[in-house]
């Protein structure tokens, strides 16, 4: 799940190009906060809408640990609940707020 700078045709979308799998936009909810000129999420339930992307791949669990390193200490990959544009819903790992 991205909603920043991971996300195609963002800043950083190189991070993922070379991940084989499937993008869908989607939405989080939550706190959408600005730190360094990147965007960070404090997942909310009932927070505002957040635009986003969610990336399906078995390529995943591999990709983990330099996805991790990318992102730093000032976040974090935890599952969240996210809404598809048809109105489903799915749980993705997403970096947010540490």
């Amino acid at each position: 799940m991205a909603y920043g700078s991971l996300r195609p045709g963002e800043r950083h979308c190189d991070v993922l190009a070379g991940i084989a799998g499937e993008w869908e936009p989607a939405i989080v909810r939550g706190d959408l906060t600005w730190i360094d000129g990147y965007p960070v999420l404090a997942p909310r339930a009932d927070g505002p809408p957040v635009e986003a992307a969610v990336l399906t791949s078995d390529d995943l669990p591999a990709a983990w640990p330099m996805i991790d390193e990318f992102e730093g200490p000032a976040y974090r990959r935890r599952p969240i609940v996210f809404e598809r544009l048809d109105g489903t819903t799915g749980t993705a790992s997403c970096y947010v707020a540490s």
